[in-house]
Formats: C-alpha cells, sequence, structure tokens
C-alpha cells in the first residue's frame, strides 16, 4: 500500500475515569498525546439495520489501515468524521508495515 492511499484523517482515543461531582465516575476520550491525528485508509465494509423494540439502528463496520504502530489497543476508539468508531479487532502483518483495524459503529 501507497502512502498516497492512507488520505483519510482519523485521531486515536484512550479513556480515562473522571469524577462528575456526585461521587461516581464518568468515562471521558481524549486524543492520545504523541500524534492526535493520523492518515488512514477508511472503507466501510458493511452497515446493516438492526431493530432495537421500535427503533431502528443501523450498525456500521470499518476497516481502517494505518502505518504500523504499537501503541493501538483494542480498548481504544477511533475518531473519525465526528464518530466514535469501536475497535473490535487488530490485525498485525508479518512485516509490521501497516495495521487493519476493524471498527464498528451503531448509529441511532
Amino acid at each position: 500500500m501507497s502512502a498516497g492511499q492512507l488520505r483519510q484523517r482519523i485521531t486515536i482515543l484512550s479513556s480515562s475515569k473522571e469524577p462528575d461531582g456526585t461521587g461516581a465516575d464518568v468515562t471521558t476520550w481524549s486524543a492520545i498525546a504523541d500524534t492526535p491525528v493520523i492518515s488512514a485508509r477508511v472503507e466501510i465494509k458493511q452497515s446493516s439495520p438492526e431493530f432495537n423494540g421500535d427503533k431502528v439502528e443501523y450498525k456500521t463496520n470499518y476497516e481502517i489501515t494505518i502505518r504500523y504502530r504499537s501503541d493501538i489497543e483494542e480498548r481504544q476508539r477511533i475518531e473519525f468524521n465526528g464518530r466514535q468508531l469501536k475497535i473490535v479487532g487488530i490485525d498485525e502483518p508479518e512485516r509490521r508495515d501497516y495495521l487493519k483495524i476493524s471498527c464498528q459503529h451503531l448509529d441511532g
């Protein structure tokens, strides 16, 4: 894959817990500090409706390709075009040139 194919921009988010003032913790998501914006190739792999009572939600699966990084984990999220995507899998090829990240977004 050439660098020219990495045309979109994503942000890798990590979670932290902060008190909300009532004694409970709230999870917040913020960009990882070293490189907040990463070049990527983002592809929609599947979008399908899910029925939740009388509400229809669309689950969209993405495959995101980035240059290899050792600091990407499944507990993180990816922000793309204002949407937070849950990382559900990371494929590390043998050569460690790129990562393929499987993500999911649920549109309500």
